[in-house]
């Protein structure tokens, strides 16, 4: 989910999944050139300074009836997917203004994570039996469910690209977090050198990764994998210990488009998770108006974001953001 908001008691069934994530704390622009050595170097210098803020329309999103929604992902015909809170976690759709409620079918609590342009969307599930830290992934393809379950492993589901490649993270006998891709029936870890923990979060149709690292400091950056190249992203100024933010700091890359531009969250100096956009190079910072945390979690081709945002009474919001 990479996504941790200290919110209602509603939310709570929620956050019981945020520290899987949180503690990750997650080629036609300039970013991604032919030469991964370059790419490295145009991500260092993008991330000396930031930009402006992110301007456009805001639009909030809520399931009907329910106390928290938030959403994870948008695909480039407008479909976006999430999760909202009743008495227990449910998925759900929105497609052309129309909700559908997700459940796994005997899943206790359901989160949707990702969906591609062919409408196929992903996610994870545990039943009542299923331990809080083995969740099991799913595939949701024109209304039959697959389940997806890394070997011996609890398996998060967060991204699918055109291709069906799929990108999420499982836990090892030790409970610590590695990224994967599953591409053609074939799980490969993805896990940043010299990392204690990694995060995939996300895929685009070239097959570039984003996602979120901890470092053996204990402190959180997001990361890019181009060509079998990684590269750190950081936000300039974004407070990268874990214990900021509430122990969500650092800098979070959730998702990436066609173009190679890039989304995600970061902690501020002002203890508050703010949303960024890395584009061409340039980073802006994504404020839903008048809230007190913002987490941008996906963008499709058209540049439309989607995300996450808690407000002023602490209850938590979808949004979408349009130019």
């Amino acid at each position: 989910m990479n996504k941790h908001f200290v919110a209602t008691a509603a939310t709570l069934i929620f956050l019981l999944w945020a520290p899987a994530r949180s503690q990750m704390r997650s080629p036609k622009t300039p970013i991604f050139i032919d030469d991964p050595s370059r790419m490295a170097a145009t991500l260092k210098s993008a991330q000396s300074q930031a930009g402006q803020p992110q301007t456009g329309t805001f639009t909030s999103i809520d399931f009907p009836g329910s106390v928290a929604t938030e959403i994870f992902a948008n695909n480039p015909q407008g479909q976006a997917v999430g999760i909202y809170v009743d008495t227990t976690v449910h998925g759900f759709v929105l497609s052309a203004g129309t909700f559908t409620s997700i459940d796994f079918p005997g899943a206790s609590i359901t989160f949707l994570m990702g969906i591609n342009s062919e409408g196929q969307a992903v996610g994870f599930y545990a039943t009542p039996t299923t331990p809080l830290h083995h969740p099991l992934g799913f595939v949701m393809s024109h209304g039959v469910f697959t389940t997806i379950d890394f070997p011996a492993a609890g398996t998060e589901l967060n991204g699918i690209n055109p291709a069906g490649e799929i990108v999420g993270i499982h836990f090892d006998s030790i409970s610590a977090l590695h990224g994967f891709v599953l591409s053609r029936g074939t799980f490969a870890d993805v896990d940043f050198p010299g990392a204690v923990s990694t995060f995939a979060s996300d895929n685009n149709p070239q097959g570039d990764i984003v996602g979120s690292y901890t470092d053996s400091s204990g402190n959180n950056h997001g990361f890019l994998l181009h060509q079998g190249s990684f590269a750190s992203i950081d936000f300039p100024g974004a407070v990268e210990t874990a214990s900021g933010c509430s122990g969500v700091g650092g800098t979070s890359a959730n998702g990436i488009n066609s173009e190679g531009t890039i989304v995600g969250f970061y902690c501020g100096a002002d203890d508050t998770n703010h949303g960024f956009l890395l584009s061409k190079g340039n980073f802006s910072t994504i404020d839903v108006p008048g809230a007190l945390i913002t987490e941008a979690s996906d963008i499709n081709a058209n540049g439309e974001i989607v995300g996450s945002y808690l407000d002023a009474s602490f209850n938590v919001h979808g949004f979408l953001l349009t130019k």
